[in-house]
């Protein structure tokens, strides 16, 4: 145990709750082992690890049931039939028994003294506080991980604000980054297992917005492995991902809406519906009419862009988004 590891298994002496880690597994050998050593590696003990088998066709249980026999009492496998990643984590919330929840995929990785650093953090704030900690980019092997720093590493006293900052920077927090309580989550409510795209920022958002407060680990750092290119859920165009991201979209805007309706919510709300416009115009160009008219009623203006804006939504202003969502198609396949 590092030193730093042993000041903090000091300076918690008393407060030590058990935090369960959930573990969803799909078709994942080739990076479980690795996933599952980190769980296990935390400086903090007090800690158990349930891993829900969603229906994988790989090896990934022969990997799982290694380390069950070597560490009977840490481990337990919920094996099921595949119903989904929000659906396994759902199970596991529900198997669970810890007083504090940790998420973590099954292909990223946990720093040894990740929890250590976010209890011991915790051990001071209200109950109806979550901590997140820094994430880190990494390919093949830690060796060549890359870290940023961004402008929402810090405390937030009014939750809310760190939603507006992520919304306005189109930024996100992988979701090993979050230490929740329990109590937050019968709050805020589980993963929706009808969405396909965006489920960690609809959960989180609603995990947020239920806290009271929100406090920045510096010291806790997660790992987030680059998915390979051509099974990215971030990059996914279908007909089905993109109602899905629509959805959390406006889940987003109705749930904040009990928190104000100034500039700087109007303006990230704004920021997520041209983010969508952008990335689905080709595939849901009825919904990109509907986004569109939630930035006019957002901004208050029927005109509200110039030319130097975007060139996609300047001409919509005039010849409606649908009209120049099918030009710009014509002229993209025109050009292949």
């Amino acid at each position: 145990m590092t030193q730093q590891s042993k000041d903090l298994s000091i300076s918690i002496k008393g407060f030590s709750p058990l935090v369960s880690i959930i573990i969803p597994l799909y078709n994942k050998e080739d990076f479980v082992e690795e996933t599952l050593l980190s769980a296990l590696n935390q400086s903090y003990s007090n800690i158990e690890i349930l891993v829900i088998n969603d229906g994988s066709t790989d090896h990934s249980l022969n990997v799982i049931n290694k380390y069950i026999c070597s560490y009977p009492s840490k481990i337990r496998l919920i094996d099921q039939r595949n119903k989904g990643a929000c659906n396994a984590r759902n199970v596991g919330i529900r198997k669970s028994n810890g007083e504090y929840l940790q998420f973590l995929d099954a292909d990223d990785l946990l720093d040894s003294d990740k929890i250590s650093s976010q209890i011991d953090i915790l051990s001071g704030q209200s109950s109806d506080c979550v901590v997140f900690g820094k994430w880190i980019f990494f390919e093949s092997s830690l060796d060549d991980f890359m870290v940023e720093d961004f402008e929402f590493y810090k405390d937030y006293k009014n939750p809310h604000h760190l939603l507006i900052d992520l919304w306005n920077s189109q930024q996100m927090i992988a979701s090993f980054c979050w230490l929740i309580p329990r109590s937050i989550i019968l709050k805020s409510g589980t993963w929706d297992e009808s969405l396909y795209l965006n489920q960690d920022g609809d959960f989180f958002s609603r995990v947020i917005l239920s806290s009271k407060s929100v406090v920045f680990s510096e010291k806790s750092m997660g790992y987030y492995r680059k998915p390979n290119n051509n099974n990215n859920i971030l990059t996914q165009k279908n007909i089905r991902s993109s109602y899905s991201l629509f959805k959390t979209f406006v889940n987003y805007e109705k749930n904040i809406s009990h928190f104000g309706n100034g500039y700087n919510v109007r303006k990230g709300l704004i920021k997520n519906y041209e983010h969508f416009i952008y990335r689905m115009s080709s595939v849901t160009p009825e919904l990109c009419i509907v986004a569109f008219e939630k930035i006019k009623r957002l901004k208050g203006n029927n005109f509200p862009y110039r030319f130097s804006h975007s060139k996609l939504l300047y001409f919509s202003q005039f010849f409606g988004i649908y009209f120049v969502i099918k030009i710009k198609i014509m002229f993209v396949k025109l050009r292949k």
